[in-house]
């Protein structure tokens, strides 16, 4: 694995592994008895059994939006979700968040940029 975004020490690697595969419909890369590698749409997570299992917190990006209203709709399944739409500049930002099995916060969002009709993009 050449590169991971987001390293997180866990106290159960199988149930994080198994609630985000549930959730947020992760693809399970490789799972060892110490670790797990998780893709959800372009970012990639490993999870490591340690004992600093502090409260961490998870951002996944999403880059197209229905990408992201599909895993929020699922996660909404399996958890309570906030989700809020807001502007900055000349883009929508949505955000969901949640609590994962390991109370660790949780943040799904997509930018939606907005490119103005008399602009052309050649």
């Amino acid at each position: 694995m050449s590169v991971i975004d987001t390293r997180v020490w866990v106290k159960d690697i199988d149930q994080m592994v198994a609630f985000y595969c549930k959730a947020f419909q992760a693809e399970l890369l490789d799972q060892t008895e110490t670790s797990a590698y998780l893709k959800i749409d372009e970012d990639t997570f490993e999870f490591i059994l340690g004992l600093n299992t502090n409260m961490h917190s998870i951002a996944i990006q999403f880059v197209e939006e229905k990408d992201y209203q599909a895993c929020v709709a699922n996660a909404k399944q399996y958890c309570e979700v906030t989700s809020s739409l807001s502007q900055r500049n000349s883009q929508n930002v949505y955000q969901s968040r949640l609590k994962d099995v390991e109370d660790n916060m949780v943040s799904l969002y997509h930018y939606q940029l907005y490119v103005p009709a008399s602009i052309t993009l050649d």
